[in-house]
């Protein structure tokens, strides 16, 4: 039958926020069935903790939630708009000055504090009497078997929630979305001293379930990503979403693009009381490689998630042969050029500073690491009659190495120009080698896989890379260290083909 959310919920609702939060109805289609086997989990290895056998399956309550309840049998708790009991916190989490020891986690994708919140139908922030944390506050339906769930990890000084490949209502699973929250009590240096919550996130895939005017994942009321204190004043807004794409205007204005969000992380400090610091987003992990004499170019954004904010940025180091031009805003961006000389090889580490104009003003600093190989070789082999092309220069290979000096990221293609043979066959070898003694001190030579072609009549082509055959026209070879760091490419074409 068709019936709006339980009595209780609609107390809970009324209990939290004095504001009508609108909703639409739902299908209540009962208890599922106890799922078998595994809960379908995905890969997590995008987020900032992924789930691993220390995590364990959230344990809902089995009574608050909306339309479906997770069954209390069923170790997967697949659900739709289900709530825990209180979750109690080994240490003190900081929500704007308030200080909270207990979470509630909820399946629609955030926390609250003081009671559970099966409210399917997200509202932008400020919400009065409704404080919770909100990596993505939507309609997350995992009752489909091809959805995955939700998982939880306590420790002493955080705890991580994390919404695996979940499904939307009702019941769908052909678009999921996969994402994270980590709050902890500040001293932890994984989410940054001094800050205490960090949304992540995977592949982004939906935003809206068919009950809150959505279809196919899409349109109607957008989902709300941000922290609302409950008192109508603190909160900060990263952004609503309620279409694919990348677009993003900031905390306020239309609503974003949830792809935006993908393989993102944003950390951050709740305990601010009125004016949270900006908050940086999409920012360069790891170390951005570069080459010595080549320039590489990269921008930083930033976020005062207060809506009406303007941020500036600014690199404060004055590095050497580092040009930077801020466009002010919110967001805001800094645009770089980086080009190192001889005596930048290593590391350089350039430091941003992103300030509100707030009364006072608050801001945050993000260091961007910069590695700077000293060159690049190309070492190519082959038989007579053929030739390399690298930026417009062409050599002959004949059966004598032919070295040239090329940047870590190519931007150009070297092309391999090879006779139209009728008999026979023509061999021909090419590899890189980077030299880096601030990344590999006892080696600082690094060679790349090692790509061979044959060239059989008729312009046949068949090439290896280590020694795995393929018939290829085009391949890439690459070095990528221990860590899974990529630190060379080596594109090329075959002439014709």
């Amino acid at each position: 039958m068709i019936r709006p959310q339980s009595l209780s919920t609609l107390l809970l609702a009324v209990a939290l926020s004095p504001l009508a939060i609108a909703q639409g109805t739902k299908v209540y289609e009962g208890q599922g069935p106890i799922t078998e086997g595994g809960c379908n989990l995905g890969n997590t290895t995008s987020l900032c903790i992924p789930v691993d056998a220390t995590h364990t399956v959230v344990t809902f309550d089995g009574n608050l939630g909306g339309s479906g309840p997770a069954n209390p049998g069923d170790p997967c708790q697949r659900n739709d708009d289900d709530t825990t009991l209180a979750v109690n916190l080994p240490f003190s989490f900081d929500l704007f000055g308030s200080p909270q020891n207990q979470v509630f986690i909820n399946n629609n994708g955030n926390l609250s504090f003081g009671a559970g919140f099966s409210t399917f139908t997200s509202t932008g922030f400020p919400v009065n009497s409704f404080p919770m944390i909100a990596p993505f506050w939507a309609d997350v339906d995992t009752r489909n078997t091809a959805s995955g769930v939700v998982y939880y990890k306590v420790e002493s000084n955080r705890l991580t929630v994390t919404w695996d490949h979940v499904g939307y209502y009702s019941a769908a699973a052909d678009k999921r979305s996969t994402f994270q929250v980590i709050i902890s009590d500040g001293t932890d240096p994984f989410v940054g001293l001094g800050q205490n919550v960090c949304f992540c996130y995977g592949d982004m895939q939906w935003t809206t379930g068919d009950a809150s005017g959505g279809t196919s994942g899409f349109g109607g009321t957008p989902a709300t990503v941000g922290i609302n204190a409950g008192d109508g004043v603190n909160f900060f807004q990263l952004g609503r979403f309620d279409q694919p794409g990348t677009a993003y205007d900031g905390p306020g204005g239309a609503s974003d693009g949830v792809d935006f969000l993908d393989n993102t992380r944003q950390c951050f400090a709740t305990g601010t009381v009125q004016n949270t610091p900006p908050i940086f987003i999409n920012s360069p992990s790891g170390c951005l490689m570069a080459s010595v004499g080549v320039p590489v170019v990269f921008s930083v954004q930033a976020i005062g998630p207060e809506a009406n904010q303007i941020v500036n940025i600014v690199e404060t180091t004055n590095t050497p042969n580092v040009t930077c031009v801020p466009t002010p805003g919110n967001p805001a961006s800094i645009t770089c050029t980086f080009t190192p000389a001889a005596n930048q090889a290593g590391i350089t580490n350039l430091v941003f500073v992103a300030t509100d104009n707030f009364t006072p003003p608050a801001s945050s600093t993000l260091t961007v690491c910069l590695n700077a190989a000293e060159c690049h070789q190309l070492v190519g082999r082959g038989g007579t009659g053929s030739s390399v092309t690298l930026f417009g220069h062409t050599y002959a290979t004949h059966l004598t190495s032919v070295r040239q000096s090329w940047p870590v990221t190519m931007t150009d293609r070297p092309s391999l120009r090879v006779p139209n043979l009728t008999t026979g066959q023509l061999n021909f070898s090419m590899q890189t080698v980077m030299f880096n003694p601030q990344v590999f001190p006892s080696n600082p030579s690094q060679w790349s896989q090692r790509l061979r072609l044959t060239v059989l009549p008729g312009l046949v082509v068949q090439g290896e890379l280590l020694d795995s055959l393929n018939g290829i026209h085009q391949s890439l070879a690459t070095y990528v260290d221990s860590n899974g760091h990529l630190y060379m490419t080596f594109p090329f074409t075959i002439d014709g083909l």
